[in-house]
């Protein structure tokens, strides 16, 4: 006998479906004009982004972040898996972990 359960996804990543859902759903939310990326290792990275999200306990390398965040920390941190910092960054440095960073055009 087999028995299937709904909205069950065999033999899929959860943290790959997961990446997939959120970026479906910002992209439905703020139009086509966005594309995701995830950013790992510890290189800055530039570009127009506006959100990230770390995907696990991430250490940001605030020296080479620029971002427009008000009262944006001074010394470095470690931000948990899942919270959403919004602003409008330029370069993204980490010093461990990994984040999904949005960028628009």
């Amino acid at each position: 006998m087999l028995l299937l359960q709904k909205n069950v996804k065999m033999g899929r990543n959860l943290k790959t479906d997961l990446i997939q859902d959120i970026s479906k759903n910002i992209k439905k939310a703020l139009g086509t004009c966005l594309t995701t990326t995830i950013v790992s290792g510890t290189d800055a990275v530039t570009g127009n982004w506006y959100c990230v999200i770390p995907l696990e306990a991430t250490g940001l390398d605030v020296s080479g972040c620029s971002v427009d965040i008000t009262n944006f920390p001074t010394g470095d941190v470690t931000i948990g898996a899942g919270v959403a910092l919004f602003g409008n960054w330029t370069s993204i440095e980490l010093n461990s972990g990994s984040v999904l960073a949005f960028e628009t055009c």
